[in-house]
């Protein structure tokens, strides 16, 4: 019996030292009696050099602040404190923290916790949430209510700790069916009374449902885009010649409307997620489609190479121990100076956008799909000599 009670008291001991949030403990003079690797490790403070001290003598802020102070003091008084971000001793920290009382076996309080969470996390994607509310309320004064709606769901999921993921099925039903329900609704003002409209009125209508458009291509690209982390683990040996088969299937209407003329090698198997490696191909095909040169016959090839080694290649995510098997999807259409190269894989990149219709996420999310899968994806072109995408998968 001595010896299980031995294991689990070192038990709780590592699992404070090795958690990832800050854990400290009190006694009732605040004088440390507790001080994890995460404490030592954020405040560059040794346990040695703390442990029976005052933690006034090393944190001052914690006395200075009103806050936190008062928040110790009613710890003693045998009651729990949540102190935010913004309320903290030290705001710049990106950190919230627990203040929870401790009692022995007769509810006498003997000490006092602080467990301190990191949410730098949380913060960058409210931050995201904000530049995406930025980037709504640039559109027209015609859909400005629809401006409001979105800024007030995403005050909500603030309130909700402002999850992406949360955003994410949000934007997926209830945001897409109000753009749909408000296009329809400016719909039926066309077809019902357009004889009561001047003709800048009709036109203002017909923008603004282009608009509307727009911003539903946006919300599913985003969707997808903020959705790729889910089938990152799930990987298993792939046939690339029946992946991209099924693309062509996909895409099968639109190759045959432009005219293109399709040339495949016989690809190799990789190790990878079926849906990401698809959503990359589906995108490099529509690329090569959508920016196709006016004046020729669009022509697509895509060709394999082997066992590629690591060290030859020049990226910063190729590995020199490693081999790859790479693929490449290449085209004649319009290309892109090679200034663009490094700006062709950010979201919202668009080029051309005055002539293209599209999001700017299309090679975001093959970016970020290879990333995902370990691999990587570069490009090659010049202006008016076709485009290449190379996409290499780790063997």
């Amino acid at each position: 019996m001595a010896e299980k009670k031995f294991d689990l008291m070192n038990l709780t001991e590592l699992l404070v030292n090795e958690s990832i949030d800050r854990i400290l403990a009190l006694d009732v003079r605040f004088h440390v009696t507790e001080w994890n690797k995460a404490c030592e490790t954020i405040t560059g403070i040794k346990r040695s050099q703390i442990l029976g001290k005052s933690i006034f003598d090393f944190l001052p802020e914690m006395k200075t602040n009103k806050t936190t102070f008062n928040a110790l003091n009613a710890a003693l008084k045998g009651y729990r404190s949540f102190i935010p971000h913004e309320d903290a001793a030290n705001a710049a920290d990106y950190t919230e923290h627990h203040i929870i009382p401790l009692k022995d076996s007769n509810e006498k309080v003997i000490g006092v916790s602080i467990v301190t969470h990191d949410i730098a996390h949380r913060l960058k994607t409210e931050n995201e949430l904000r530049a995406l509310n930025k980037l709504m309320e640039q559109h027209k004064k015609s859909i400005e209510s629809l401006n409001n709606e979105l800024i007030a769901r995403n005050r909500q999921l603030a309130s909700l700790n402002s999850e992406l993921k949360t955003f994410t099925n949000i934007a997926a039903n209830d945001y897409s069916e109000t753009l749909r329900q408000l296009y329809l609704h400016l719909e039926y003002i066309v077809a019902h009374d357009a004889a009561k409209l001047s003709d800048p009125s009709r036109a203002n209508i017909r923008k603004a449902q282009a608009a509307i458009q727009k911003m539903k291509l946006l919300t599913a690209d985003i969707v997808s885009f903020t959705r790729l982390n889910v089938f990152e683990s799930d990987k298993q040996t792939l046939d690339l010649n029946a992946i991209f088969h099924t693309v062509f299937e996909d895409c099968k209407s639109n190759i045959e409307a432009a005219g293109a003329t399709l040339k495949i090698e016989y690809l190799p198997e990789v190790n990878g997620n079926p849906f990401l490696v698809s959503l990359v191909f589906y995108h490099l095909l529509g690329n090569a489609l959508k920016f196709r040169n006016e004046n020729q016959r669009p022509l697509i090839a895509v060709t394999s190479e082997r066992s590629v080694s690591g060290k030859w290649i020049k990226h910063d995510a190729a590995q020199g121990t490693a081999h790859y098997h790479v693929v490449t999807v290449w085209d004649n259409g319009i290309g892109f100076d090679k200034e663009q190269a490094g700006k062709i894989f950010q979201m919202f990149y668009r080029q051309h956008p005055d002539k293209y219709r599209g999001s700017g996420i299309g090679l975001a999310v093959c970016k970020k799909a290879m990333e995902l899968q370990g691999g990587f994806i570069t490009t090659q072109s010049s202006e008016g000599n076709g485009a290449s995408f190379s996409c290499f998968f780790p063997t």
